[in-house]
Formats: structure tokens, sequence, C-alpha cells
């Protein structure tokens, strides 16, 4: 488990007293947070916060991970994670998990676990705070912590669903990522203790050894428990000692730690890696150092001084890259590998293989930070920021669901968590005393590291280096002691937005919808803007123009054209203005804005805070004034689609060989060839113009915590005034095609075997469909896992989907798993059999009845996103012309009914709109 500062949390305490302390003190741990520890030794951490309502996270954290393991059980710490889930004293097999889903909680969703190096946490996400959920889940965590049985038979039976998790991993990456942590942790545990573990190991240990592994790690005393959300925070503790307080023998041996420990070796070290499947050429630059945790202010100014750093080099980085032109893109971070070492890390991708040109250009890039440092405008403008970033984040109060998660390396680590006031006060007080000298020192600490490792990544199969590490070295030496220009401060001078010339234009509130709290203006030139106010998100606000439109309303012959326009348009910037510059300019109050278009419409999103909404809209119409392509970002696209069709793996070459059974008629994401790179910047930069920026009849959303008055008052100032103009376009709808014989490639590189059964209906279009679709796919899903997984045990998970756009009059899903290749006929076999089943026999009524409890408490969980609230409100306007359809949750136990639910799998099943695609090795 790494470690982490949250050096900007956001939750609030009501406290709001001063903060003065001296660097040699320890920081003070949260006292909003009830700790304790039982004589059993378990140790309790019990925060209480209400966002959202009713809301409790518990997370088990167990100090035991594949770090843990003795040679013969390399992958034993994630199989007693699993046997967690396959019986136990009181819930044997399955049953702890049926347990608990008759109480509305999903496996995966709110019951889950994870095995790390040094860790294994359990996830319970309730969504009621009522006493039988809180009572049952406090067995289940009893059970976790001391009844796991692991009976030969349930070992057996989950050892091929561990396997099928391993095999489901593999890939380049992965192996490439493997090569990489060999080096970088070269001569530690970490090399040997993959989490996943080792194959013969999974498939051969015995139960006794798991067992071993599960009654010497698995103690009270080597466990921490984390409650989180709407609680009594007392009653909570009765529970824990209640419920949590049975002792074990074992706990009065002592607990002998693994050797977390990364050896340093100080000196240069050059490495060259490739991996077939992975084509970027990369450079890395590490410097390496050991941590040794004090939880002192000392050591949190440290680390804020070091983001700030980060921040420094990354800005300085996004204008040193334009000017390279064997570099794509350039970022520098600050990563942990294991407990006690700390890696700081250039990493560059080229767009070419001249690396020794790019070193040496990075090694001045450092050099010149090293020899002038940062610049007092640098400085003070970071200083700003983060002093404006300390004040709004003191009224920001987080969810529950991060506050537990964020709480989880804190007591794995035995860290402190400090409470948002006291957050608030320390930053204050190290923002009012940090000097530039302090930057530029932590800096040259940095790069004077004896511990540097450079890691060369070459595209597949590599080539001998034309350079050697006592070559690296010396061009370091030579180049840090060079004469070199000073970094110019007129490079990183804040510009501001370009100015516009707007008029004011009346906007009119037309009607109040008191259910759902929404209103509708009419804007001067005719459009409509639609405002709900929500603080679900404090000081977060969502922005969107949208109308008809998008890539099924084009000839076809352009819809290559345009998804490529919108892409390098947005890449390149905002208006005339370049995304550099727009990013620094923004960078105090950063926000996202882009294009959207997707089959049926387009328009333009802004995400941002409350404040920024004004800015939002100032690029909204910046976005309008034109839609350029700059020369590198056209240069990068030539190159990156080129090598797309030269070096292109077999998954992507499976998905497009599907498409084009799928869907014969038309062009989708997956149709585009080569001829692409025979347009022109300009003539892309002329169809989005015509296709995007000529139609503005838009209608506009504002969804977020900002007060009327304000939306309207911005409204008037840049939407009403813009010159709405249409254009009649005809749509052409997709149309699903059922191949009459299942599709299958070969050359997979792994030992695996992707598998897609793919559904077509015809069916008409109704709103309501979507809760019947999400809860049959549900069913689907849940019916397959218990078969494939739980009693054949050939696959880890199973993916199952069901939808259907408005436009169309098909419905379509889709079933995907992976499994082993020697496997695929009996698990498809298996699959539809299930699908015969339930389109013969319907669903049960049990299983509706539990599905239907599930899914009010999903839709419940939805609506406490903002982001989800804006996507039903835009639907429905979209579709209906009111937020009518917003409410159909409302009508769910007449929506989702056993006849309905078993009149959709009837059409949605039929054996003749199924076909099976399958990748493999």
């Amino acid at each position: 488990m790494k470690k982490f500062f949250f050096i900007f949390s956001l939750f609030l305490s009501a406290c709001s007293t001063s903060l003065s302390l001296t660097e040699s003190q320890t920081l003070p741990f949260d006292d909003n947070i009830l700790r304790g520890r039982l004589d059993n030794g378990l140790k309790y951490y019990i925060l209480l916060n209400n966002q959202p309502a009713e809301r409790v996270y518990i997370r088990l954290v167990v100090n035991a991970g594949s770090m843990h393991e003795d040679n013969d059980q390399r992958g034993v710490a994630h199989i007693v994670e699993h046997m967690a889930f396959n019986g136990t004293t009181n819930y044997p097999e399955n049953t702890i998990i049926d347990a608990l889903e008759q109480l509305g909680i999903k496996f995966a969703r709110d019951i889950n676990a994870f095995t790390d190096f040094e860790n294994t946490v359990y996830t319970l996400n309730l969504a009621k705070n009522d006493f039988n959920k809180l009572d049952l889940a406090f067995d289940v965590l009893n059970e976790w912590m001391n009844n796991v049985t692991i009976f030969p038979k349930d070992l057996d039976a989950e050892r091929g669903i561990v396997l099928e998790e391993w095999r489901a991993r593999l890939s380049p990456m992965l192996r490439l990522g493997n090569k990489k942590s060999a080096v970088e942790m070269q001569g530690s545990r970490y090399v040997l203790r993959d989490p996943i573990g080792d194959v013969n190991v999974i498939k051969n240990v015995s139960a006794s050894r798991v067992k071993d592994f599960y009654q010497k790690w698995y103690r009270p005393d080597n466990m921490s428990l984390i409650v989180v959300g709407d609680i009594n925070a007392s009653e909570i503790e009765k529970l824990v000692k209640t419920k949590l307080s049975k002792k074990n023998v074992q706990s009065a041996t002592k607990l002998l730690q693994p050797d977390y420990r990364i050896p340093l070796i100080n000196h240069w070290r050059l490495s060259t890696l490739s991996e077939k499947g992975i084509n970027v050429p990369t450079i890395e630059l590490s410097f390496l150092r050991d941590i040794h945790s004090t939880e002192t202010v000392a050591e949190y100014k440290k680390e804020f001084i070091q983001q700030m750093i980060i921040r420094l080099i990354n800005l300085r980085l996004q204008q040193w890259e334009k000017q390279q032109q064997s570099i794509s893109s350039g970022n520098f971070y600050q990563t942990y590998l294991g407990k006690f070492s700390l890696q700081n890390m250039f990493s560059l991708q080229l767009t070419d293989t001249n690396y020794q040109e790019v070193i040496n250009q990075l090694f001045e890039f450092i050099a010149q930070i090293h020899k002038f440092g940062f610049t007092e405008q640098e400085f003070q403008e970071e200083i700003q920021r983060l002093t404006e970033l300390n004040e709004k984040q003191l009224v920001i109060k987080a969810g529950s669901l991060k506050l537990a998660d964020d709480l989880i390396p804190v007591v794995a680590n035995n860290q402190v968590s400090l409470s948002s006031q006291d957050k608030y006060q320390l930053n204050r007080q190290i923002l009012s005393q940090l000097k530039l000298v302090d930057l530029n020192h932590a800096f040259n600490e940095i790069i004077e590291l004896k511990a540097k490792l450079l890691l060369v990544t070459q595209p597949y199969p590599d080539k001998k280096l034309n350079f050697t590490v006592t070559n690296i070295e010396q061009a370091w030496q030579k180049i840090m002691s060079s004469s070199l220009t000073q970094y110019n401060q007129q490079e990183s001078a804040v510009k501001g937005l370009p100015i516009l010339d707007l008029k004011p234009a009346t906007v009119k509130k037309e009607k109040y919808h008191s259910k759902g709290n929404i209103t509708e203006f009419r804007l001067a030139n005719g459009s409509s803007l639609i405002y709900h106010y929500s603080d679900k998100q404090p000081n977060q606000v969502y922005f969107k123009a949208l109308t008809t439109g998008g890539l099924r309303s084009i000839p076809r012959d352009e819809y290559h054209l345009l998804r490529t326009a919108v892409a390098l348009v947005d890449e390149t910037g905002i208006g005339n203005a370049p995304q550099a510059e727009i990013n620094q300019t923004l960078s105090h109050s950063p926000v996202v804005f882009s294009t959207l278009v997707d089959d049926y419409q387009q328009g333009f999103v802004g995400v941002g805070k409350s404040t920024d909404l004004g800015t939002i809209l100032h690029l909204f119409r910046l976005k309008l004034q034109a839609a350029p392509i700059s020369s590198k970002v056209w240069s990068k696209y030539n190159q990156e689609t080129k090598q797309y069709f030269a070096q292109m793996d077999r998954e992507t070459a499976f998905m497009r060989l599907v498409a084009k059974q799928r869907y014969p008629q038309s062009e989708t994401i997956y149709s585009q060839n080569e001829g692409i790179l025979q347009q022109s910047p300009q003539k892309l930069t002329a169809l989005y113009q015509s296709k995007i920026n000529d139609k503005t009849d838009f209608t506009y959303f504002i969804v977020g915590d900002i007060a009327e008055n304000k939306v309207k008052v911005l409204a008037e100032k840049y939407l009403a005034n813009l010159s709405v103009k249409k254009q009649e376009r005809s749509l052409f709808p997709l149309k699903l095609a059922v191949p009459n014989h299942q599709i299958k490639m070969k050359g997979l590189l792994e030992p695996r075997a992707e598998v897609e059964i793919y559904l077509t209906a015809q069916n008409q279009w109704q709103p309501e469909n979507d809760y019947l679709f999400d809860v049959l796919a549900d069913i689907i899903q849940d019916k397959l896992r218990i078969r494939l997984r739980e009693k054949e045990s050939g696959i880890y998970s199973v993916n199952t989907w069901l939808s259907q756009d408005p436009k169309m009059s098909q419905l379509e899903g889709r079933i995907s798993f992976s499994c082993a290749p020697e496997r695929v006929e009996q698990l498809i076999k298996s699959a539809h059999n299930i699908l015969d089943d339930i389109m013969q026999e319907g669903v049960e009524a049990d299983v509706v009845a539990k599905k239907l409890n599930e899914k009010h408490t999903q839709v419940k969980q939805q609506f406490d996103s903002l982001l989800y609230v804006l996507d039903r409100i835009e639907q429905s306007y979209r579709l209906d012309g009111s937020p009518r359809l917003i409410y159909l949750y409302q009508q769910l136990d007449k929506i989702v009914t056993k006849q309905n639910l078993d009149r959709i799998a009837k059409k949605a099943l039929n054996p003749q709109g199924r076909f099976e695609a399958i990748l493999m090795k």
C-alpha cells in the first residue's frame, strides 16, 4: 500500500480554531474521527458524515498482502480474499453474498475486496443505515475476521476463477509494467510477489497452506476497521465492541513483518525494454530515495513543496514540449515504490526514436531549473493559486465514499489524518512562510540524488542503443555545468482570455417546475435554457449546449472526417487561442470544455466550479468563432494514425471485423481507413465550421450550485445574443445485422479467448424500457455468473448490457467474458442454455422482487450524482420537451414487473437474434 498525503482534503470541520505548529511537532489526528482499540487488538476509526444521507461505507483493512506470503504461498493472500466469499462457519459456500444481497446490497458494486502487496481490503457499501443492515454487516465482518473455513472442495472450485482473473489481466501493458517493476524495484521482495500470484501455486496449493496464511495474518491486532457515513458514532462503537471483540489465540505470538525495503542503487543506471504489442517509444528518468515517515509538520511541509514543484515543472513542460519535434508529451510526477521508497520521474512520450537527442534536451531542461531556479513570477502565481484553492476547499464537503477510501492508506500505514480545519490552517501557515529559495532548494535535492535510473522503452522489437550508461552520465555532468539561457518569463505569462464584444439580450423566465426545482427560460434569440439548482456537489456547475444533428445526420463519407475534425480542433485549442495558453490562463480555476458529438446530437459541454460559469460561457462563445487545427496537432495525428494501421493489434482488428458484420450499411468508429490522411487540416476545419459552428439552434442546460439570478445575468451576456443558425438534415439511423455464422479470429497474444454473444431484436422504443433493459441485463449477468463462474469455474467475470437508441427500431445487447481457449464452446453452450431458460420459462418472481429492490437503491444512489441529474434532465427535454421522463423511476414498481420482463426477454433473447464472436490465441 502506497503512502499518500491529502493536502487539500474536501470535508469541513465545524471547528474554526487557529492552528500554529512548529516543524518538529507531530501532526494532530482529526478529532472528528472516533478512534479506539479493542482488547483483541482491532483498531477502529468511525466518522460521522451525512453526505449522502443514510449511506454507510465500511472498510476492513487487513495488513496482509502478497508480501507476507511464503515461497510456496505466492498468490495465497489473493486466494484467501476469494475464499472469504466462499464459505464461513455461519455462511457456507456463497450464502454470505446471498444474505447481503437480500438487503439490496449488490455483489461487486457494494460488496467487494482487493489484495495488493501489503494489504487486503474488504468493502461493504450500505444504502441504508438501519439496524438490520448494520447488524448483518458486522456479522459478516466477524466472519471474515474469524471464521473463513477454506474447505478443500471450496478451494478447488475457486482455483479456476482465480486463474481466469489472472488470465483476464494478461496484456502487453501488464508485461511491460512487470519488466519496469523488475528494474525499478531490483533486489526487493516486491519483484517476487505479484499479488495475482504464481500459476502453479494457484493450481496446486493445498487448503492447509491457504489456511495457514489466514490463521497467521488474519488476527484482530493486524486489522483496522473504518466506518464512515450517516451514523451515530457511539452506536457504531457499541456494535464494534459487541460483534468484533472475539480474541484470537494467535495474537499472543508476535508477527514478524516482511522486508519492505527496495535497495537503492546509488549511481546512474540505464535500462532498455520492449514488449510485443507496445509501439510507442518513451523515456523515463527517475530520481529515487528512501523515505522515513515521521508524520511531523516538517514532513507535511516538504510534501507540500514537492507538490508545488511538480506543478511548476509540468507547466514548463507544456511549453517546452511544443518546441521539441521528437516529443509528443512530457510529464513529471511523484510515486511511491512500496512502503519506503519514493520515485520522482520525468516521463516523455516520443514521436520517433531519437533517444540520445531527446535525453540531452531533457537534461538541458533540468539544468536550466537547476542553474536559475523557478522564477519569482512562477512562484507568486502558484502561491496565489494555492491560497485561493485553500479557501475554496474549506467550504466543500466530501462524500462518505471518498472519506472512507481516503482513510485506507492512513490506517494501513499508521499515518495521521488531519481535520479539514487543521489542514486549512496548516496550509495557510506554510503558504505565508514559503520562499522561492525553498522550492529551488527542494528541486536541487531531487536531481542531486545519487540513485538515478534512465529507462528507455523501445517499439518492439528493441534494438541495441547507440549509447551507454557512461555516455549518459558524462552528458549529464557536461550539460549541468554548461552555459544556459535563463528561462523566459514571458513564456509563462498569463495573457487572459480573448475579449468578446457582446451586447446583453433579454432572458425571460417562462415556467417553473416545483417538482424537481427546474426553471425554463426563453432567450431573446428564441432558444431555451433549462436550469436546475443543486448543491449535491457544492461549488460545481455543468453546462451543455445541445442541438439535433450528430454523425448520423451527415453523409456517410463525412462521418470519419467530422469525428477527426472534432478531435483535432479540440486538441488545438478554443477558437484562435491555443490549448496550452488556455490551460495556463485557467490554471487558477481549471475548467473542462469540449465539443460534444454523438450519433444523433451535437453541441458543447463545460464543467467547472460555480464561480467559473462565466468562464465556461466565455469559452463557448470563443469556440464558435474559429476552428483551427495546428500544424503540430495535425502532424501528431498523421504519425499516430499511420502507426495505428501499421501496427494494429488483434483486439482492434477483431472489433473492426465485428463492427463491419454488425453494421454493414453504416460507418462506425472502427471502420476508419488510411484515406483520412489524404485530407487536409483546412478541409477538416471547414467541415467543423459548417457542421458544428454553423448550427447554433441550441437548447441550453445549466445544472449545479449556482443561484438563479447569476445564471440569468450570464445567460443575458453570453447566450441570449447568439445568432441562431439552423440546418435541415436527414437522419440515417443505424441498422443492425445478425450474421448467420460465428465470427472467429485467431492471433491473440495471450493464452485467452475473448467471447462475445450479441443480441438483436425488433422493438418499438419506449422510455420505460430503459429500466427493463437494465434489470433484465442484470438478471442475465447474475445467472451467467453463478453458472459460468461459481458452478463451472470457467470465468472470472461476465458483463451484460441491453439498450435501444430512441432513433432505432431495434434493441441490442452484448454478453462478454474471457476464458481458457479450450473451454470456449462448453461455456458458450452453457450461456445459451441460460438465455434459453430465461426466454422460455421467464424470470422467477422472487428474482424480480430482489432486482426491483436493488434498482430502487441504485436509482437513489444515481440521483446523488449531479452529472446523472443533468443527463436525466437533458434526455427528458430532448425526447419529451418537458421534465416528465425524469420521474419515470417513481413508477418502477409498475414498470419492472415479471410480465414486462418476460415480454422483453422473449424478444431480446430470441436465438434468431443471437450471434457469437470469438477472439483467441
